[in-house]
């Protein structure tokens, strides 16, 4: 398995967010001003996983969460491709959840789009139960609109 290093975001890694999200998803560019935009709104928090075999490490991932009082939303959540099928996602996952939990979060909501089975199975196994579904959410250039499927996870019940 590789070694893989988990750090918070910063305010200073907008750029470096944008670059590494257009990496995870070509069809859905997040750009530098967008991810500074965003790390500025009150509650948002993000982290960032490296590969830490590779010299100097390679991003991996990154999750994107907001906080609100006891509760917090995933806003995005990609690993590059490079790295997929590789247990960074769990890595991330999981590291979020615990400082959701750090937090005080209760619990954490996010979206999936309902044809994204790999994304469904990792948010099943970490114990995400779906709550509700928007239809139409994903809107596709040449394909039909898909669904998302609004899922949820219980932080008092677990631990991390």
């Amino acid at each position: 398995a590789a070694v893989m290093t988990v750090r918070l975001v910063t305010y200073l890694d907008a750029e470096f967010l944008g670059a590494l999200h257009a990496a995870c998803f070509p069809d859905d560019v997040w750009d530098g001003a967008a991810m500074a935009a965003l790390l500025a709104t009150p509650g948002t928090w993000g982290l960032i996983a490296a590969d830490g075999t590779c010299s100097p490490p390679e991003p991996a991932g990154l999750i994107l969460c907001r906080s609100m009082v006891d509760e917090a939303e995933i806003l995005t959540f990609g690993v590059r491709l490079m790295a997929r099928r590789r247990g960074v996602g769990r890595v991330l996952l999981n590291a979020a959840l615990r400082h959701a939990q750090a937090q005080g979060v209760a619990q954490v909501f996010l979206e999936v789009a309902e044809d994204n089975l790999p994304a469904r199975s990792l948010y099943a196994d970490s114990g995400f139960a779906q709550v509700g579904r928007r239809s139409g959410y994903y809107q596709k250039a040449h394909a039909p609109a898909l669904d998302a499927l609004v899922l949820m996870k219980d932080l008092l019940a677990n631990e991390y």
